[in-house]
């Protein structure tokens, strides 16, 4: 549950329900092992091992840090097992380097290959939840300008879990409570709903899990920083660290609300 002021010529305060927690292990979630990796000409070949619990498909995701610059699978030039990949041995990726770096690498290079599980919607509710893969990142104030409650930096790790993609909407909300808080209740169903308390919160989730035999939870505090910091990496704002880049991603200085029409 997120505190979010808007501030106009009164500042109007209210609570959202952001997101939702459901414990990975009850889902499928795809695990990556026995990685080797080695040099073969131009390129670099990564052979590992997918383990699951199930035969469900899972994608991967190469991140490759070069002098602290990071790069994404979406970024390289890759081929291979790394899209819609069943669980098995012998798994194979190829990295062409010189497709990507015609001069060749000069610096110091580090890599993690993960795989993801499967996203998980919620049929009581509608309610879309995206698998987070765990690890360990320094938590808090990593760039000196965060408040004293963000010090000192520490190190924190957390086990797989699902996150909720999207605010919880009005049309969600009114499906398990039968009713609706929010100030914005003439936005519609897909609207974020607001105006909850902690304890409107407890009630929700109480009886959402007794509704669908699931463990839904809040996130904790260190799961929201590691989400929202694409996994734990030194990102100011979620996805990006230049405050040029946050455009329209910026607070509304009025009092607003709007439907929920992209990720995050």
């Amino acid at each position: 549950m997120i505190k979010i002021p808007f501030l106009s010529t009164r500042t109007l305060c209210f609570l959202m329900l952001y997101a939702l927690v459901f414990i990975a292990s009850t889902c499928f979630a795809a695990e990556v092992k026995n990685t080797i990796s080695r040099q073969e000409g131009n390129r670099v070949v990564w052979e590992f091992e997918v383990v699951s619990d199930t035969q469900e498909e899972a994608d991967l995701t190469l991140t490759i840090t070069i002098d602290g610059k990071t790069y994404e699978s979406k970024d390289l030039h890759l081929e291979g097992d790394f899209t819609k990949i069943k669980p098995g041995k012998g798994k194979k990726i190829y990295w062409n380097v010189l497709q990507d770096f015609p001069r060749g690498i000069h610096g110091n290079l580090d890599w993690e290959l993960v795989a993801g599980g499967k996203a998980f919607t919620d049929p009581t509710t509608g309610i879309e939840l995206v698998f987070v893969k765990g690890g360990c990142f320094d938590m808090g104030d990593t760039f000196g300008d965060g408040e004293a409650d963000e010090k000192p930096v520490h190190n924190v790790c957390v086990s797989d879990f699902f996150l909720g993609k999207y605010e919880v909407t009005q049309g969600q909300w009114k499906a398990i409570m039968g009713s609706n808080p929010s100030y914005f209740n003439n936005c519609g169903d897909t609207c974020p709903v607001e105006m909850v308390s902690w304890n409107d919160t407890q009630e929700f989730i109480q009886k959402l899990n007794s509704r669908t035999g699931k463990s839904y939870r809040l996130p904790t505090e260190a799961e929201w920083e590691y989400a929202a910091r694409s996994g734990g990496k030194k990102e100011k704002y979620a996805g990006t660290s230049s405050n040029s880049n946050l455009g329209s991603y910026a607070p509304p200085r009025r009092p607003e609300t709007t439907q929920l029409s992209g990720s995050l």
